[in-house]
């Protein structure tokens, strides 16, 4: 059974965060959606542009999707990190996950695996 997901992705430069809201749709080749205004859905842009040099701070989700096991992390449709959903629920007191970097203008997507 598919399980979709909401949950929230940091992006940070040291001095600066951005949060993002994401969606998760837990179908395998899938992207995240996100959304900088309110609750990203699946019909949200499935990429966003980096704001800085940034690196992934954190990022949480409430339920663990079912079907798809990790997030695949992308800058300009090439794979940088693997982050699987056990280690990024947030209900961990703590979560870890290669802090991935992304230059300033790069494209960053997140695809389901």
């Amino acid at each position: 059974m598919v399980t979709t997901t909401n949950g929230t992705l940091v992006l940070s430069n040291g001095q600066q965060e951005w949060p993002y809201n994401i969606f998760i749709s837990d179908v395998v080749n899938a992207y995240v959606t996100f959304s900088v205004n309110g609750l990203a859905v699946a019909g949200s842009q499935n990429f966003i542009i980096a704001p800085a040099n940034v690196w992934i701070k954190d990022i949480a989700m409430t339920t663990g999707p079912t079907v798809a096991k990790a997030l695949v992390a992308q800058a300009n449709e090439k794979n940088c990190a693997v982050m699987q959903f056990t280690n990024i629920l947030d209900t961990l007191q703590t979560r870890s996950f290669a802090k991935t970097g992304f230059a300033n203008g790069a494209k960053i997507t997140l695809q389901q695996v």
